[in-house]
């Protein structure tokens, strides 16, 4: 009488189906990664547009405020203090640092923890025409607010100038006014001397 024939362990249908399940469950977690990260890039790409679209919206903003101030400046027309006026000045500059800063960071950082690889920092903007726009439109950016910064300091250096010119024609005016006083004072104390003196010849 033959033996029972055995069934390799390996061949077996709990094997088998392990095996199977195992497969499965591999490519279900790489199609649950893929679609997670492309809804990363998808959700990073949107971001990015957004922040371009505020930041450009924040730079016509502060441009026409700039021009506006300046024209005031330049005409004389600008009633307020010019500490006021400076003040606004140093809001508006502190306010394009932050997209300023938005934009450095997005040229310099690869975002989504990517490794500083030029061609992954071009997959999250799905394909290089598409990175090329963004990388424009970021440059162009960081162009406008620069020249933004380097007019509100420039403005911001006039009206300190303007403040300090102000402030010496007033104390030139107040030594003025002290000395037509003290000169007045010497001319009467003269005129007194003078009368005193033809009051005691009269005397005499």
């Amino acid at each position: 009488m033959l033996p029972d024939a055995c069934i390799p362990c390996e061949d077996s249908p709990l094997s088998i189906t392990g095996s199977i399940l195992t497969i499965l469950t591999f490519v279900y977690a790489l199609v649950v990664s893929a679609a997670f990260y492309l809804h990363r890039l998808h959700r990073a790409n949107e971001e990015t547009y957004t922040i371009f679209e505020r930041t450009a919206e924040d730079i016509v903003e502060q441009s026409v405020e700039i021009q506006a101030f300046s024209s005031a400046y330049l005409t004389g027309s600008f009633q307020h203090e010019d500490r006021v006026l400076q003040t606004r000045m140093q809001r508006l500059l502190k306010r394009t640092e932050e997209p300023l800063q938005i934009m450095q960071d997005f040229a310099s950082k690869y975002v989504l923890d990517f490794k500083p690889d030029p061609r992954l920092f071009e997959k999250r903007f799905f394909g290089r025409a598409k990175f090329a726009v963004n990388s424009e439109s970021m440059r162009r950016t960081h162009l406008e607010l620069d020249r933004l910064r380097k007019e509100l300091r420039s403005l911001e250096v006039q009206i300190l100038i303007r403040h300090q010119q102000r402030t010496l024609r007033e104390q030139q005016e107040i030594l003025r006014k002290l000395y037509e006083s003290g000169a007045q004072s010497l001319d009467d104390k003269d005129e007194g001397l003078a009368v005193d003196a033809g009051n005691s010849k009269i005397s005499q």
